[in-house]
């Protein structure tokens, strides 16, 4: 809960470093649906499919420019996989599970701050992001 508190904070703090610089400050929400899966090693990944599940939060963009933006946002994400048929070592204590279906629901809190670059007019043409983004698993 902690981390989830100081990641609010900093968004907010940041959006009001944002109001206090020249440009133009656009507030926004944003939802998403997203397809997770577990890409791990050995046996158990092989039989994994993906996971449905949503992305919602707020967002905050500094524009720079006409063109480009820095754009921070607070999303809440849920991740996670799908295993349709688990086959675990014989010789380890999760030999007994094979054969079972296996779902995984996990919750974050993203925070991810990107550098926007516009190709069109203002809510035409296409845009790209770039940007590192710092994850916080909540617990469940």
């Amino acid at each position: 809960m902690k981390k989830v508190l100081l990641s609010l904070g900093l968004l907010a703090g940041f959006a009001g470093a944002a109001n206090a610089q020249s440009g133009v400050v656009k507030y926004g929400v944003k939802g998403g649906f997203s397809l997770s899966s577990y890409t791990g090693g050995g046996d158990i990944g092989k039989n994994t499919g993906f996971k449905p599940g949503f992305t919602a939060g707020v967002l905050v963009n500094y524009g720079l420019s006409d063109m480009t933006s820095i754009q921070i946002e607070g999303l809440y994400s849920q991740k996670g996989t799908f295993i349709s048929e688990s086959s675990y070592p014989a010789n380890t204590s999760l030999a007994p599970y094979n054969g079972q279906q296996y779902r995984s629901t996990l919750s974050y809190i993203d925070v991810p701050v990107l550098f926007k670059v516009n190709t069109g007019e203002e809510g035409k043409g296409f845009f790209f992001e770039l940007g590192p983004q710092a994850s916080f698993a909540l617990r469940d």
